[in-house]
């Protein structure tokens, strides 16, 4: 099996997961014993062994929940697949770190492939059934509303949150669009540019504003990640890039602007966001937590079921506990993170890059939404992808089109 195959198989739980699949959590287990069987094989067991952190942070944070009897659909980030999802994105993640050593090429095109998929899925739900008469206007106000009877892929998939679940659809096709400012091959370039206006466009059809927010830190990130590496900073090619991008923007917008029925309510949303309801619910959840604080502080809010904020709902879901071993997963996640952002040579990486731009635009939504799993798995895939301390220089020994095979004489792919 290619590594583009192997890179896109990542892609399927995550799908699993994201359709509310039947089985999760041994679905997710089952996966992640192939993935640490083919992380051994890859002879990266010591990348295994530096996820010990983790898993005993991901560890207390499922025996704490198991211990408070949380369940769905109140509890998003329910014990068990939490766990499981852990095994299996953190494993597949270390296979990815050594394919993408391999093979930056193939590596990311297997990436764009996996984002196809969910992104074709999304595509799939916004157009069928009841899911197409999500969005609507009523009195001047936009309305977002999932479907009333839900909506099932093959009877088996849930897909009836549409209206929200766009989000993990889109945002990794979304965010390939940075790449664009990397040397890599033009064809890259160009699935980059069409996965993401495909997934723009989809979230424009939505009305939906937190993949938008997205991609603005995830292009930050990139641009910032190539301004630091100067070494390796292709000043014209960057600049040509720069005005192609930015003239295919205007463009897009131009024709976005022509069907002014959706693009109008997209504006209206944004000029809301001052008057977004979510100020109020932080407000309600900062005064709950210190009276409840073990836990089932979510009883008490009026505003909403959620806080609309994975550290504050950890801390009402499961209480102080939950909110310690929250800021501690997410503290190891950008630990990792930034060890790659500031290493040598990573501008001429650019799986890593993705994995960068994906986690800096992930945590930036996942601090406007409610916990969701499949953003969780994704985030425990980039921790096993970024590898342990002083791994990264390593990676520099190996050209991004190179091959290693068994005897670690690189070959050209």
């Amino acid at each position: 099996m290619t590594i583009v195959a192997r890179t896109f198989l990542v892609f399927i739980p995550l799908a699993w997961v994201t359709l509310s699949g039947p089985v999760q959590g041994a679905m997710l287990l089952g996966m992640g014993v192939l993935a640490l069987f083919e992380a051994v094989r890859l002879r990266r067991t010591r990348d295994l062994l530096a996820l010990w952190p983790m898993a005993i942070l991901v560890l207390i944070w499922s025996a704490w929940g198991q211990k408070l009897n949380m369940a769905p659909p109140i509890d998003l980030l329910p014990p068990r697949p939490f766990l499981t999802a852990f095994v299996f994105a953190s494993a597949a993640g270390v296979c990815i770190r050594e394919y993408a050593k391999r093979s930056q090429a193939q590596t990311l095109l297997g990436l764009q492939a996996g984002a196809l998929f969910l992104t074709a899925i999304g595509v799939y739900i916004a157009f069928s059934g009841e899911a197409a008469e999500a969005v609507s206007v009523d009195g001047g106000q936009v309305i977002r509303e999932n479907p009333e009877f839900g909506f099932t892929i093959l009877g088996v998939f849930n897909a009836d949150n549409i209206v929200v679940g766009i989000i993990s659809y889109t945002i990794y096709a979304a965010l390939m669009l940075p790449l664009v400012l990397l040397e890599i091959p033009v064809l890259a370039s160009i699935g980059c540019l069409g996965l993401s206006g495909l997934a723009l466009a989809l979230n424009l059809k939505l009305v939906t504003r937190s993949v938008f927010l997205a991609l603005a830190v995830g292009i930050a990130t990139v641009v910032f990640t190539l301004l630091r590496d100067r070494a390796h900073l292709n000043t014209l090619l960057l600049l040509r890039k720069t005005v192609i991008v930015t003239c295919l923007a205007a463009i897009g917008l131009a024709a976005v602007a022509l069907a002014p029925s959706g693009f109008d309510l997209f504006t209206d949303r944004l000029a809301d966001s001052t008057e977004d309801p979510r100020w109020d619910i932080w407000a309600e959840s900062i005064r709950i937590i210190p009276q409840m604080p073990w836990g089932d502080g979510y009883k008490m809010l009026t505003l909403h079921f959620w806080a609309h904020n994975v550290i504050l709902d950890a801390a009402l879901f499961n209480g102080i506990p939950g909110l310690i071993v929250m800021i501690g997963i997410y503290s190891l996640i950008v630990w990792r993170v930034a060890r790659a952002f500031f290493a040598r040579g990573v501008a001429t990486r650019p799986v890593e890059v993705y994995l960068v731009a994906c986690t800096a635009g992930l945590l930036a939504v996942q601090m406007l939404m409610p916990p969701m799993l499949q953003l969780s798995t994704f985030l425990f895939f980039v921790y096993g992808a970024l590898g342990r301390s002083g791994s990264h220089e390593d990676d520099t020994a190996v050209t991004p089109d190179e091959v290693s095979e068994g005897d670690g004489e690189p070959i050209r792919a």
